[in-house]
């Protein structure tokens, strides 16, 4: 078969078709520039907020390394820095910590570290230098506060350094500082090389075989090229150069989100491009079908002068890509400038600090947009290319609307418009299918988003934060970067205070440390985990101590009845009475640590049983254990060994007991008209004790709202670009559809029928629009609802599925206004032509 060079005309047709159907082809336009914004606002405020909290978590974490090998030696260096896959390898020395008393409550490392570590710990001197000589020293600026030492180079910093197990006091001179970041684990000191070798010498033998498994050895940090699987790929590094997989201690970044992957994370990642895929197919597909039905009047004439149905596709394809060429550029603008506007609203609300953003206008962005943009209108236009390709000359010219091939009833029967709305609705009911996804799709993601939003339970989500309304303590206990914590802050002189105050009930938690006899089922278990090689070198001595002194280390609280009110019981029931009598205790091995497959708690203790502890005083009294419960974690110190339990006895118990009668916790109760007044007494004598810190429940209830809001917000976003995605459709659907059946609707109107008539034909096929909308949604919550909502918010540990319905039946009457409003607004439109020039169009 001869090849005519014609793709020069065929451009000319599609471009003529445009020009003369410049309001039709509009809606087309406007659908593509949609979709090109959509994705781009989600791929950039998605990407925006990874970014972001990346940078926050990496600042807690204290570096932006992947992944690093703890305790290392020189010889490990050399390996990973010469593996072909790794980059950017570096490495810092551990000398020992600060312990200046005016540093009690801010951890503080003195290591040694290569300008690339330094970088990448986020430490770098912005005024000066890494040290140079032997007694130079750089850190940050919270710890030269901390001393009392300005900001100024050469200043002289005295430090009590504890080295291995000794410690010696040192004079440096200030090299270089930063700016000190509050929300790093610890502050770091840079100390040079030279008297990193002198103080602390890099051991000779591996860490797991030494006493002093830190001082001198190397921290040893890299990248891989990319963050995807870092754990997979840490792993494979490790054997591929021969590393010991058992006794090497491995850091992988959890600050990447990509650090691990698995099958859950993966199909919910790609359910959702799937989705955002699906809402622009609803967007183009719609509007293209109806378009071509609109113009096949057109098609069949091209194709009686010869034109093939490849051509007729291509014509199609051609304005497909035209307006891709004007509608995607404009899309990646707005959609820049409404992310860029949106950005820092969603990470406000999610209590991200504003110094961690960071909008990202990575070109991946763009790339992806584009793609998905191109792609979703290719697709979207095939099915129409093949209606336009497959048009019969002869059908063509006579062609209005057609029905869905079916059977032929013809029954005897009063006409009414509901009638012939029924049946308009029955020509085509791909149509339909396509329209009520479209508007469903909103509806379902506005009541997905209530469902999750409902199922957030705000008492849930404080519990884990506090117990009561206000909790007081020492500052060093919610400081976990603190070496010294004191867990009786709280005075009775305090106490006396708080308990002063008009409207407040204090309950107190008292602590002290013991220990418990070892059962013989939990020293089977680390026998067991022992034989199977199972646990790590570096915890061998210590799990063989607690298995030789048949003992393990044991927190004792001293709780009154309003504690059991918070604990969760895994065995037995709580009586406060019986328990108030001195005789019962409350077990939980909360820090039992299992290693391999066999991972998890085994109770040491059962109801029943009888233990014996030692109190703080060497007095020894015995309970019975009346129940296995946990004590709810804003109660607890917050701080684990490896092998312990916590035993709960009556507060007199420990006080009585106690040299110090300081509590670990101040919890306060209001009444609801004091708890401004209570608050304001709180903060000023918190601030002027110099050592309490506490915290309100309405501070967590505030955090909750702001979570709830940012649910609200980018939910409402997108289901409002979603519901203007269906109205879109809908709009064009009955449009395009009247001008198809504008020669009908005028040989209606010459044989009788009225305008009135005519628009509400039209207004009850809008409303049949809306019901079939409402029910295929009712149904496909019902159906699919809990599977999607529990898939996306089932981990998050303060939610609990309750279905409902109530945000669709509320969508209902708002649907129905716009599918009956926008029908009778295009039908008036329609008439500004007489009768005769309707039936006389060709088109």
């Amino acid at each position: 078969m001869r090849r005519v060079k014609n793709r020069a005309v065929i451009r000319k047709i599609a471009w003529a078709s445009i020009r003369e159907n410049k309001k039709k082809h509009t809606v087309i336009l406007l659908a593509i520039l949609l979709t090109a914004t959509m994705f781009t606002t989600l791929f950039s405020v998605a990407m925006s907020l990874n970014a972001s909290f990346q940078n926050s978590t990496m600042r807690q974490v204290g570096g932006s390394s992947m992944a690093g090998i703890k305790c290392g030696l020189p010889e490990d260096y050399e390996k990973i820095q010469n593996d072909p896959k790794v980059v950017d390898a570096s490495y810092r020395i551990t000398v020992g910590m600060a312990q200046n008393e005016e540093l009690k409550d801010l951890q503080t490392e003195v290591n040694y570290a290569t300008d690339e570590n330094a970088a990448e710990m986020f430490c770098f001197p912005t005024t000066g230098t890494m040290p140079k000589e032997k007694m130079d020293i750089a850190m940050s600026t919270m710890v030269l506060d901390a001393l009392g030492i300005s900001h100024e180079l050469g200043q002289t910093v005295r430090l009590i350094l504890q080295i291995g197990t000794e410690s010696a006091y040192y004079e440096f001179t200030l090299c270089g500082f930063w700016e000190g970041d509050p929300v790093s684990m610890a502050q770091e000191c840079f100390v040079s090389r030279e008297f990193a070798d002198e103080v602390a010498p890099t051991p000779s033998v591996p860490s797991y075989e030494n006493e002093d498994m830190y001082t001198g050895y190397w921290q040893i940090d890299f990248n891989f090229r990319s963050s995807f699987d870092i754990e997979g790929q840490t792993n494979a590094l490790l054997e591929r150069n021969g590393f010991d997989m058992k006794n090497t201690m491995v850091g992988v970044n959890w600050a990447y989100t990509t650090s691990t992957v698995d099958s859950t994370s993966m199909l919910l990642l790609g359910g959702g491009l799937l989705l955002i895929l699906l809402a622009g197919y609803l967007i183009i597909y719609n509007i293209f079908y109806i378009n071509v039905v609109a113009d096949i009047h057109s098609y069949g004439l091209l194709k009686t002068v010869g034109t093939t149905g490849k051509q007729l596709k291509r014509i199609v394809r051609n304005q497909a890509m035209f307006f891709c060429a004007i509608g995607i550029p404009l899309g990646l603008l707005i959609g820049t400038l409404l992310a860029k506007g949106l950005f820092p609203v969603i990470a406000g609300t999610l209590t991200m600090q504003e110094s961690s953003y960071i909008f990202s206008v990575s070109p991946w962005i763009y790339v992806g947009a584009i793609l998905f943009t191109v792609i979703t209108v290719w697709i979207s236009s095939s099915k129409p290319c093949r209606v336009a390709a497959k048009v019969s000359p002869v059908e063509a010219v006579s062609y209005t609307e057609h029905a869905d091939k079916g059977k032929s009833h013809r029954k005897s029967r009063r006409i009414t418009t509901f009638g012939m709305a029924w049946a308009g609705l029955g020509r085509n009911r791909k149509k339909i299918v396509v329209v009520v996804l479209s508007l469903s799709l909103s509806l379902l993601l506005v009541n997905g988003g209530c469902t999750i939003v409902r199922g957030f339970d705000a008492d849930k989500y404080i519990a884990n934060s506090i117990v009561g309304d206000f909790s007081i303590q020492d500052s060093s206990v919610y400081n976990h970067a603190s070496m010294s914590v004191n867990y009786n802050g709280v005075s009775e002189k305090d106490r006396a205070f708080f308990d002063s105050l008009d409207g407040v009930t204090q309950h107190n938690v008292y602590w002290c440390a013991s220990y418990l006899p070892i059962t013989e089922d939990v020293r089977k278990m680390l026998q067991q985990f022992e034989d199977n090689g199972q646990i790590p070198a570096y915890l061998e001595e210590e799990v063989s101590y607690y298995k030789e002194a048949r003992r393990m280390n044991c927190t004792i609280y001293g709780v009154d009845e309003f504690a059991l009110d918070f604990m969760t019981v895994y065995e037995g029931t709580l009586d406060p009475k019986e328990f108030a009598t001195g005789k019962y205790a409350i077990v939980y091995s909360s820090q039992l640590i299992a290693y391999g497959e066999d991972e998890g708690r085994m109770d040491c203790y059962h109801v029943g049983d009888s233990i014996t502890l030692q109190m703080e005083d060497g007095t020894e009294k015995t309970y019975e254990v009346m129940a296995v419960a946990e004590l709810a974690y804003p109660l607890q110190t917050q701080r684990y060994s490896t092998i312990g339990a916590d035993v709960c006895v009556p507060a007199a118990d420990v006080l009585d007991t106690a040299s110090d009668k300081g509590a670990l916790y101040s919890v306060l109760t209001v009444e609801p008209d004091q708890m401004a007044n209570v608050e304001q007494a709180v903060k000023q004598y918190v601030e002027q004790s110099g050592n309490l810190s506490y915290v309100s429940r309405e501070t967590y209830l505030q955090e909750f709202r702001d979570y709830i809001n940012m649910f609200y917000l980018v939910g409402g976003a997108l289901a409002a670009v979603l519901a203007l995605i269906g109205i879109l459709n809908f709009i064009n659907a009955i449009v395009t559809g009247m001008l198809a059946r504008q020669q009908e609707f005028a040989m209606m109107e010459a044989v009788g029928m009225t305008e009135r008539q005519l628009a509400h034909m039209l207004v009850w096929e809008g409303v049949c629009y809306a019901i079939f909308t409402m029910v295929f949604a009712i149904a496909a919550n019902c159906l699919m609802g809990r599977f999607l909502i529990e898939g996306l918010a089932g981990d998050i540990w303060f939610f609990t599925y309750q279905p409902t319905i109530v945000p669709l039946l509320a969508c209902l009457p708002v649907l129905i206004i716009l599918a009956a409003v926008i029908p009778y607004l295009a039908s008036r439109s329609l008439h500004k032509r007489s009768v005769v020039e309707r039936m006389r169009i060709a088109e």
